[in-house]
């Protein structure tokens, strides 16, 4: 019994030992954006004993969550099409229903695919063992002040979602709900993709270390390949590197599946978003357009800087990491070059075999989450603009002409 007890204190001094920008493992990496998850009743899982598991408290809290948003959004999405409690324009009406069926759609769908969150939250845990306490503290620099800026950004336009109608002040709390949710889900994407980008990062060190291994005491060689004596460890330790990869690439592809609809939403909602905002801000200049009754303090141009650098963010976090992947190939070669072992090479081909077969490459499997897809993405968005732009030029020469 007192080792029991012994054994829980201990478990709860780790749990305390928890620090923002110095994290030591998965856990401590991943606290803010869990928490912000745990918040918003949308993290149904436990972490006990070094292992995430599926907590039933939990699960039925954010079931009762779920339901509740449900019929709120349902609610508010006939109250705008049918109801009478709105005076929106038509382009209003649509990317309203847009963000709330696409955002909202998106919600639902995480939800249910909630043992395959838990799957990715595991795998990356087993995953980035692989890192060292500095690589987690490197990270958490980037990752932690990431998240909490984000969550502050929007949490600052809290007090500017109550207006003078109830109905107005619900639906901004609905909009906002939905977008802290969809920003979390964000934040765990990008999250996990740095997490394997560090990880593929440590497997292309590991293999450059390979260069150096001990001869006799004090010794070292830079080129060892030449000496058969050691043949039997290298072979041993790119077994281990090859294990180790293709246990990274099986996460990869376990996160572009499960993420799948998510990242294909957030790139239709980005567009749409940006695009319509525009179109709003434009008319607003050249028109008496009514101002925006949502819960932004600076309607159209921040919600459209907002999702535009938040997609951004994504594909930077994927278009490195992918870059990443795709240099461990180079490097093997690299240092393996000048083998003649038969096999040291007969293990270096099949390192090789393995790392072109698994393509990691963070898809949605229509697109690939990369550099070209964004430039095509502000393409549509600037020849939209320049359409608009023509449209209003016509409009102002007629009128004048008038």
């Amino acid at each position: 019994m007192l080792l029991k007890i012994t054994g829980i204190i201990e478990e709860l001094k780790k749990r305390r030992t928890w620090k923002l920008l110095r994290a030591t493992d998965f856990d401590s990496l991943m606290y803010p954006c869990f928490f912000i998850f745990w918040l918003l009743g949308y993290f149904p899982y436990k972490y006990e004993h070094q292992v995430y598991s599926l907590s039933k408290s939990r699960f039925a809290f954010s079931t009762s969550m779920m339901f509740i948003f449900v019929c709120s959004l349902m609610i508010t999405i006939y109250e705008i099409n049918i109801g009478m409690k709105t005076n929106k324009s038509i382009p209003e009406s649509i990317h309203v229903n847009m963000y709330l069926f696409l955002d909202g759609f998106v919600f639902v769908v995480m939800y249910l695919l909630t043992d395959a969150r838990l799957l990715v939250i595991q795998n990356l845990s087993r995953t980035s063992c692989i890192l060292s306490t500095k690589d987690f503290k490197d990270l958490s620099k980037m990752i932690h002040t990431k998240d909490i800026l984000c969550l502050l950004f929007l949490g600052i336009h809290i007090p500017n979602c109550f207006k003078h109608s109830i109905f107005l002040t619900l639906l901004n709390f609905i909009g906002m709900y939905i977008m802290m949710a969809n920003l979390s889900i964000d934040m765990l994407y990008i999250n996990c993709t740095c997490i394997l980008k560090d990880c593929f990062k440590k497997m292309d060190e590991s293999i450059r270390q390979l260069k150096k291994l001990p001869m006799n005491n004090d010794i070292w060689m830079q080129t060892f390949v030449h000496h058969r004596q050691l043949s039997p460890l290298l072979v041993v330790e790119l077994k281990n590197l090859k294990e180790k990869h293709l246990e990274i690439s099986d996460g990869l592809e376990l996160l572009n599946n499960t993420f799948m609809i998510h990242i294909t939403v957030a790139a239709i909602t980005t567009f749409s978003v940006v695009t319509f905002n525009i179109y709003f801000y434009i008319i607003s200049l050249y028109s008496k357009f009514p101002a925006s009754s949502n819960f932004w303090y600076k309607p159209y141009v921040t919600p459209a800087a907002f999702y535009f650098i938040k997609f951004w963010v994504m594909i930077w976090a994927c278009e490195t990491a992918t870059n990443r992947a795709r240099k461990m190939k180079t490097t093997l070669w690299d240092v393996f070059s000048a083998t003649n072992d038969p096999f040291v090479k007969r293990e270096v081909e099949l390192f090789s075999l393995q790392i072109m077969h698994t393509t990691n490459i963070f898809t949605a499997k229509t697109f690939d989450m990369n550099s070209s897809f964004f430039a095509k993405i502000v393409g549509g968005i600037i020849m939209y603009i320049l359409i608009l732009f023509q449209f209003l030029l016509n409009y102002v020469v007629c009128t004048f002409r008038m």
